[in-house]
């Protein structure tokens, strides 16, 4: 059974004035992620752990919870690497509003 990435692409244009606009933004992305994808693919492999990878658009916390419930996972673990930011702490970070979401068990 394959350990499964999802990445979150959260930086299409909103008001993009061209079509060419948003699909050059998700060219980018698309790019950016591969290259990151490609990479933990090789680190789990030396592991000797398959990884299946995956890309969705949305915002962060809807996006991944979509993914959770088409793909049925049993565990969901979550790393940041920012620092945490105003509204996470006004707010609550990602990975405080997945745990009350997620349809599954959660480790941060």
């Amino acid at each position: 059974m394959p350990l499964h990435m999802v990445s979150v692409e959260e930086n299409i244009p909103r008001s993009a004035e061209l079509i060419a606009e948003v699909e050059d933004a998700k060219q980018e992305g698309d790019t950016r992620y591969s290259e990151v994808a490609e990479q933990a693919k090789r680190r789990a492999a030396m592991h000797g752990v398959a990884l299946e990878c995956a890309v969705v658009v949305g915002k962060r916390e809807r996006a991944i919870i979509d993914f959770l419930n088409k793909g049925r996972f049993d565990l969901l673990v979550i790393g940041e690497s920012r620092r945490p930011s105003i509204s996470g702490l006004l707010f609550g970070s990602p990975s405080n509003r997945l745990t009350n979401l997620a349809p599954c068990s959660f480790w941060s």
